[in-house]
C-alpha cells in the first residue's frame, strides 16, 4: 500500500475539487503518491481513474466518466493538444485532475482560469521516507509470516546515503535482499554498510 505524503493528504478532503500537480525529480515518489491518491479516491468518491503515459506517447486514452478523479502519471509527456483536451474535460465534466509531472503545468491552468495546487517532492521528510520503506517490507512479506524489519540505525544509514531518492534506495535494497536476507530478523546498518562497499 502506498503512503500518502502529508502535503497531498491536505488536498484530498470531500469539499476540495481543485486539481493537484505533483512535481519532483525521478525516484522521489510521484507515482507512489498517485497510487495513494487512487486509494483515497475510492474511499471518498468511488470512481478514480488512472493512466500512465509511456515514454514516446503523447496522448491519453482513458474515457472519463463525469466528475471522477483522474490521475495522470508522467503528464509532461502529453502534447499541447492533449493538455488542452484534458483541460476541456476538467471544464466540461468537473473532472478533478491529479498530475504527476517533471514539468510545472501551472501556466496551462492559469491560462484557463483554473485553480491548481502544487506539491513538490524534491525532499522527503524522515518519517515519510521511513514509512515508505517499512511499508514496502510489509507489502512484499507473506501474509501472517514473520518478515525482516529495519532497525533505526539502518533507516538512518539509508537516508544518509540516498537522501530522498527512494528509487535508488529501493534498488539498493533489492540487491541486498537478493544476496543477504535469509531470515526474518532486523536489518542493521552494519549489514547495509558492508553491502554498500560492493555496490556502485
Amino acid at each position: 500500500m502506498s503512503v500518502t505524503p502529508v502535503a497531498v493528504s491536505a488536498f484530498l478532503g470531500r469539499g476540495d475539487t481543485t486539481s493537484v500537480q505533483i512535481l519532483g525529480p525521478a525516484g522521489h515518489g510521484k507515482s507512489s503518491t498517485l497510487r495513494a491518491v487512487m486509494r483515497e479516491a475510492r474511499q471518498l468518491q468511488g470512481c478514480p481513474q488512472y493512466e500512465y503515459i509511456p515514454n514516446g506517447t503523447s496522448v491519453f486514452v482513458t474515457g472519463l466518466l463525469g466528475d471522477c478523479w483522474f490521475c495522470v502519471d508522467e503528464a509532461q509527456r502529453l502534447s499541447n493538444r492533449e493538455r488542452e483536451r484534458l483541460i476541456h474535460l476538467r471544464l466540461q465534466h468537473g473532472t478533478r485532475l491529479f498530475l504527476a509531472s517533471h514539468e510545472d503545468l501551472t501556466t496551462l491552468f492559469r491560462t484557463n482560469n483554473l485553480p491548481l495546487h502544487t506539491v513538490t517532492l524534491n525532499t522527503i521528510g524522515e518519517s515519510h521516507f521511513d514509512a515508505i520503506l517499512e511499508n514496502r517490507l510489509t507489502y512484499f512479506a507473506f501474509p501472517g509470516e514473520p518478515h525482516a524489519t529495519f532497525s533505526r540505525d539502518a533507516l538512518v544509514f539509508l537516508r544518509e546515503r540516498f537522501g530522498s531518492d527512494l528509487r535508488q534506495a529501493e534498488r539498493f535494497l533489492f540487491d541486498f535482499f537478493q544476496t543477504s536476507v535469509r531470515v526474518p530478523e532486523p536489518i542493521v546498518a552494519r549489514q547495509l554498510r558492508r553491502e554498500s562497499r560492493s555496490s556502485p
